[in-house]
């Protein structure tokens, strides 16, 4: 049974259930029901005060993610439930044990009291799946808590203990029992005699200057559109600033981001659930882009290439990817040195690494060329060259190759501008101590940023 209800005097207790997290579901017939529940005891002349909990080990979740599939309006039979439970004429009290999250947090805040046990977590964790607390949370969380706090709970996704949701008044009381036998005492003790709507609380005075400090850091449509919902209650009644929290909601569920974060989580527990035995048989990865040059990325980029993987490299700050390339040539370099790397290993490794140049504009001691680097450069990008050739010499000295610049026109001396490739090829001449007969009067800085010696002159 999805209702459990029991009468204890004047006071309904109704328990509600959708194992395993009490998820309140629309498509299940829940949130019909238990408006339907709500609204019966509001009827019944026996009943003064009414309990809510969920059953088991947790309050609510949240919604049902899975409604988000169907059409928005569905989600209206949620709403309704949160508004006649805060516009009951009878006091209501929530019970909260466990997670109270998302929209479990959302019918909590409709009720009228809230009492909870010591292990109990209250959060919005709606942004982390690109969407907004649709359920009247970017309206009334504000108006219980203030103003900078419930910001913070929103846009961080982030979920607070019972002892810190009492500090800030999210709660009215904790305790380390069963919280419906702590609500039955907080009811007979008169604390719940009279109806307090969260929704008729003043707006915080301070609304707008929070909002305006948390517009600095917001970067995500979900965050962005928190705050745009949030700042309804500066302009309009209650009702008109949940239709605009409502439409916002909306607009996100259609948002690709929020369906890509959707198609995550479902996948991830997807994924818990695959049948014992299964086999598959596994992708062949040939090439892996790394998105940020930083020390973890540089030292993945380094580990794959050293597995033989292609790797693409993306950072767009110009100084931190010269210091990935040189980072990346210094430890094969080193491998090399130490006789765990073959020198061939490590040119084969450094052929297999690419990464976007800096873009047209920076200043650098010789023209631009846009073209490809095979082995030290780029898929795409500038790189400068005085000329068409340099060289790359391993430190022992004993190797040599060449990188030479091949323009898709047919200048030998391309003008800056031209289209190319720079091509790294073992050089018998450096090898040799002779003189590669194309380098003369040459020169590259090209080795001073990504590895490569000035040209031998």
């Amino acid at each position: 049974m999805p209702l459990n209800t029991r009468q204890h005097a004047g006071v309904r207790e109704i328990r509600f259930s959708n194992p395993p997290v009490n998820a309140l579901s629309v498509r299940s017939g829940l949130c019909r029901e238990l408006t339907e529940a709500i609204t019966a005891a509001l009827a019944d002349a026996a009943v003064d005060s009414i309990i809510v909990a969920g059953d088991g080990a947790n309050f609510s979740a949240g919604a049902d993610i899975g409604d988000f599939a169907g059409e928005p309006q569905s989600l209206n039979i949620l709403r309704g439930l949160q508004n006649r439970i805060e516009q009951a004429g009878k006091p209501i009290v929530m019970a909260i044990r466990g997670l109270c999250l998302g929209g479990g947090l959302e019918l909590a805040l409709a009720g009228h009291y809230r009492v909870a046990s010591a292990e109990a977590q209250f959060g919005l964790p709606e942004v982390t799946l690109g969407l907004l607390p649709g359920g009247g949370g970017t309206q009334r969380l504000p108006r219980l808590i203030g103003a900078s706090r419930s910001l913070q709970m929103m846009l961080s996704g982030k979920a607070m203990r019972s002892n810190e949701a009492l500090a800030v008044g999210l709660i009215d009381g904790v305790c380390d029992g069963d919280p419906v036998e702590h609500a039955l005492q907080f009811i007979a003790s008169g604390r719940a005699r009279a109806v307090r709507r969260t929704g008729a609380l003043a707006v915080p005075a301070d609304l707008g200057t929070a909002i305006a400090a948390a517009r600095t850091e917001a970067v995500s449509l979900a965050s962005k559109q928190i705050l745009a919902a949030a700042s309804a209650a500066l302009t309009s009644d209650l009702n008109s600033a949940l239709a605009t929290e409502a439409r916002l909601f909306a607009e996100l569920m259609a948002s690709e981001p929020s369906r890509a974060l959707r198609h995550v989580f479902f996948g991830q527990r997807a994924v818990t659930r695959l049948p014992a035995g299964l086999e598959a048989t596994p992708k062949t990865i040939n090439k892996v882009s790394i998105v940020g040059g930083g020390l973890m990325g540089t030292g993945i980029a380094i580990a794959l290439l050293k597995a033989g993987l292609k790797i693409q490299l993306v950072e767009p700050r110009n100084d931190a990817r010269d210091r990935a390339a040189s980072a990346v040539a210094t430890t094969l370099q080193r491998d090399v040195d130490k006789g765990r790397l073959t020198p061939r290993g490590a040119h084969q490794a450094t052929g297999e690494f690419c990464y976007p140049c800096a873009p047209r504009g920076r200043e650098r001691s010789g023209p631009l060329y846009r073209g490809r680097l095979r082995g030290y450069g780029c898929e795409a990008g500038d790189f400068p060259c005085a000329g068409p050739y340099s060289r790359l010499g391993s430190h022992s000295g004993q190797q040599y190759f060449c990188a030479r610049f091949e323009p898709t026109r047919s200048s030998d001396l391309p003008a800056p501008g031209c289209r190319g490739a720079a091509l790294l090829q073992p050089c018998q001449h450096h090898a040799t101590g002779g003189d590669h007969p194309r380098h003369s009067d040459l020169a590259c800085d090209f080795g001073d940023r990504h590895g490569l010696q000035q040209a031998h002159r």
